[in-house]
């Protein structure tokens, strides 16, 4: 369908998540990284799916562990999104023992 020749809004959703994390997480001791926790998003022009897709990012704020980030997509025609990210800075093993916790406590219910 005419669907698969577009960019969806989940694909640039997944662009800025992996060019957010790419920016910040670099930037961390090791055993730490940035994880998503709340992202908005306007998609306002189609974008072919062989289009190059440049995303912009620019840090607005850093608050304790949380990182606060506005984005611009574009592609060579020009912009086809914008929006806001806020990211949280965690240790990676204690993210992870936080979801076993949780998952177990499922189990066990």
């Amino acid at each position: 369908g005419i669907m698969d020749y577009l960019v969806s809004t989940p694909a640039l959703f997944r662009m800025v998540i992996e060019a957010s994390s790419g920016l910040l997480d670099p930037l961390l001791p090791e055993t730490f990284i940035t994880v998503g926790k709340n992202a908005e998003i306007t998609h306002e022009s189609p974008s072919l799916t062989n289009s190059l897709i440049t995303i912009k990012l620019m840090v607005t704020k850093v608050e304790d562990d949380r990182v606060f980030l506005e984005f611009t997509g574009h592609d060579s025609f020009g912009e086809i999104c914008k929006g806001t990210c806020e990211r949280v800075i965690v240790n990676r093993e204690v993210l992870l023992e936080y979801a076993y916790k949780r998952a177990s406590k499922e189990v066990a219910e």
